[in-house]
C-alpha cells in the first residue's frame, strides 16, 4: 500500500470499482491543480491511459 510523506495527505479516495461501476468523473477528460498527484492501485486486469 502507498504511504504518503508526513507533509502530504489524501484529499479524496474511491472504493474499488469495476469497468461497470467506474465513477463517471474518471471517464471524461479532467485535470488536477498544479502539484497534485494521484495514485492508482490496479487489483486485476489492465489499465489503459490515454
Amino acid at each position: 500500500m502507498c504511504t504518503f510523506p508526513p507533509n502530504v495527505s489524501a484529499h479524496k479516495k474511491t472504493l474499488a470499482f469495476t469497468q461497470g461501476t467506474v465513477p463517471a468523473g474518471l471517464l471524461t477528460d479532467h485535470a488536477t491543480k498544479d502539484d497534485v498527484r494521484g495514485v492508482v492501485h490496479v487489483l486485476s486486469s489492465k489499465l489503459q491511459l490515454g
